[in-house]
């Protein structure tokens, strides 16, 4: 081959990568290669498919001139993307063009997938978690050819609205929650951090995987630490992701989200959208009725209270009640029926107003 000219062969499939330092440069070593890849192929009884063939001027610039490329005699035009190996490439380098196709095709999975992931009903949070695994293949697919492509927001913001979907269906809960605080209780680590962690362990051995594993998860609690308002509540009863992530039972119910998160059946966050007139608790009718009051406060709420701790044998709190859950499966099982038992109340009694 012609010095600057790489040649990438997978089954059938055969790129040819030119280097110059002008178009022109360019289109003649491309010319060249092409014609000694197609002698080649001829004196081993193989022809090149020349309608099949595509062309992308890799250029860091905004404008970029169309120039052709001559695949046996038949001209091919240099077009704005060319998709090899299901990885698309654009002009400009930037890898927008396999990143809005790639977001594109995950959120037509993911609304596949909704169909079988209803809010209140449907598999648990664990049998969902698997089904959008479907999403996260398609998102993490090529990784490290793309990995810097995530340093601009725009880009990153594309990956992350589909994550955030996926959570809240896995969760099954309300969409106004924070993307923070939702990838932390559906445990799923945000795209910037998988995708470099996929990069770094690219072809490397389990001991190595592993390590990379530990460093996400370090880098993920970094993330977590440095937000401030939006999440606050998952925040405070969530400081430490990784017992969290790596706990090995536990579903997250709609009830349970709404403990966890502070977005639901509360007078408060009813008022934020003008679905109720006063914020304050309609059973004591002195306090806001917010996630702290309903869970934590309220003399409604005592007996559900009072058997929980009875059940865990401690004082529940905001500080250690993920602490109580993590213990084993009927800790956390006592915690969810407790939340259960309330939000079911609640919601029977916001219908018949």
């Amino acid at each position: 081959m012609p010095p600057g000219v790489l040649l990438i062969r997978f089954a059938d499939d055969l790129a040819v990568e030119a280097s110059g330092k002008t178009e022109n440069e360019i289109v003649a070593v491309t010319n060249l290669a092409v014609q000694r890849v197609v002698e080649w192929m001829k004196s081993r009884g193989l022809e090149l498919a020349s309608e099949k063939t595509e062309a992308t001027l890799l250029v860091d610039r905004k404008i970029v001139k169309q120039v052709t490329i001559d695949i046996i005699d038949t001209p091919v035009f240099t077009q704005p993307q060319t998709k090899y190996l299901g990885v698309f490439f654009d002009q400009g380098a930037k890898m927008k063009a396999h990143i809005v196709n790639t977001s594109r095709k995950a959120e037509a999975t993911i609304m596949a997938l909704s169909r079988l992931m209803p809010k209140r009903e449907g598999p648990s949070s664990s049998k969902r978690k698997l089904l959008s695994a479907a999403a996260d293949s398609i998102m993490l697919y090529a990784a490290p050819v793309w990995q810097e492509s995530l340093k601009h927001l725009k880009y990153r913001s594309m990956f992350l609205k589909i994550q955030r979907k996926l959570a809240i269906r896995i969760c099954s809960a309300f969409r106004t929650v924070s993307t923070d605080a939702i990838l932390v209780l559906a445990g799923i680590i945000p795209i910037d951090l998988l995708v470099n962690e996929r990069t770094a362990t690219h072809g490397k051995e389990q001991a190595v995987k592993t390590t990379e594993k530990e460093n996400t998860l370090t880098k993920w609690q970094r993330k977590w630490e440095a937000t401030h308002h939006l999440g606050a509540w998952t925040k405070r009863l969530i400081p430490e992701l990784k017992p969290w992530h790596k706990r090995g039972h536990g579903e997250i119910t709609y009830a349970l989200s709404q403990l966890l998160c502070g977005h639901g059946c509360f007078a408060v966050y009813f008022c934020r959208f003008k679905m109720k007139d006063s914020p304050l608790c309609q059973y004591c009718g002195n306090e806001q009725d917010d996630v702290y009051h309903t869970f934590f406060a309220c003399p409604r709420w005592q007996n559900e209270r009072r058997r929980a701790e009875t059940e865990a044998n401690t004082i529940i709190t905001p500080e250690n009640i993920v602490q109580t859950m993590l213990q084993s499966p009927t800790m956390w099982n006592v915690i969810s029926t407790m939340a259960s038992n309330i939000i079911t109340q609640k919601r029977r009694k916001n219908k018949s107003n």
